[in-house]
């Protein structure tokens, strides 16, 4: 048969470029984009994603809870905190309660030009899934 075999390729082979073609099997094991476009850290069973808009008036932290398939998890019964270290700043540090609003956590923080690290632990069911956030300061700080 003319054209026969796999992919189309006359002696039956599938050339390297369609094995590493989609298969058009949406379950596979490769992950989508970060839903909210921020950075996506591994928590346990969970996912944790934040964002970070430091022009934003209080909502500057923004933090979601997702499950594998990087839909957003139950937050219902979650409590969230964060403490944020300020290197730069004579080694600064706030502890932030999370605020819960829909299907996402959120903070803000004293020092949104500066260079500091999130340290997040949200709770659910006496369990604790964490996640460490890295943010780099604006010129000069």
């Amino acid at each position: 048969m003319p054209g026969g075999g796999m992919g189309g390729n006359p002696n039956g082979m599938m050339s390297p470029q369609m094995a590493n073609m989609p298969s058009g099997n949406s379950n596979t094991s490769k992950k989508d984009d970060p839903p909210h476009g921020g950075d996506i850290k591994e928590a346990g069973k969970y996912y944790i994603e934040v964002v970070f808009d430091p022009f934003s008036t209080e909502e500057k932290l923004n933090i979601w809870l997702l499950k594998s398939n990087y839909k957003a998890a139950k937050t219902d019964k979650a409590v969230g905190k964060a403490k944020i270290k300020y290197p730069k700043l004579d080694n600064k540090e706030e502890d932030k309660e999370l605020i819960l609003v829909e299907d996402r956590f959120y903070c803000n923080v004293s020092e949104p030009s500066a260079t500091f690290t999130a340290f997040i632990t949200i709770t659910i069911k006496g369990k604790e899934y964490k996640m460490v956030f890295n943010q780099k300061g604006m010129a000069g700080r």
